[in-house]
């Protein structure tokens, strides 16, 4: 879901992409995963970029360079 939804917001299709990558991110979170999370985190403040969400996508850059120091992840 977290890849499809990048695909979409690079396809143009922004709002729909962010929503897939929000959707997808959540259910990685609810698995208990919370490595690979900056990457992810990543994809989402692109698919931000492409929808025209600037703001959102800063607050995303913050949140991924948390994760990463938070489980010692490079960022």
């Amino acid at each position: 879901m977290i890849l499809r939804g990048w695909a979409l917001a690079n396809q143009g299709h922004g709002h729909e992409g962010v929503e897939q990558l929000r959707q997808g991110l959540t259910a990685w979170r609810a698995v208990g995963a919370g490595l690979v999370q900056p990457y992810w985190l990543a994809m989402l403040a692109e698919a931000y970029w492409w929808a025209g969400q600037c703001e959102s996508g800063l607050h995303t850059v913050a949140a991924a360079l948390v994760a990463a120091q938070r489980n010692h992840e490079p960022s």
